[in-house]
């Protein structure tokens, strides 16, 4: 048995990662209403979900908008570019992303500031 500490990390708080020896890296995301987005990015090799509690969040996976709402659950396959462009104001959201290596995470287009 192992007992992970969470930490907070840039308004995330991170349950679990590699440096303490899980192959998997979760996530628990308060994403503002308005926000500016997540850089356009793919994993090669691991797989990201994405699983709002309570609310919706908004990614864009391709050339696709996807609203993920409670109750779904999204899966972006490797090699998928996709970022996290915005949610409801009352989402609270699970990440996991799978890793077969550390910082497993290209960016392809960084986020452009308004």
């Amino acid at each position: 048995m192992k007992l992970f500490d969470i930490e907070a990390i840039e308004g995330m708080k991170k349950v679990c990662s590699l440096k303490e020896g899980s192959p998997l890296k979760i996530y628990r995301i308060t994403y503002p209403r308005i926000w500016n987005g997540d850089d356009w990015h793919f994993h090669p090799q691991g797989y990201e979900y994405y699983i709002p509690l309570t609310g919706q969040i908004t990614v864009l996976v391709e050339s696709k908008e996807v609203i993920v709402c409670a109750g779904e659950m999204l899966c972006v396959y490797p090699g998928e570019k996709h970022r996290v462009v915005g949610g409801s104001s009352d989402q609270d959201t699970i990440v996991i992303r799978q890793e077969f290596l550390k910082n497993d995470k290209v960016i392809v287009e960084e986020k452009k500031n308004d």
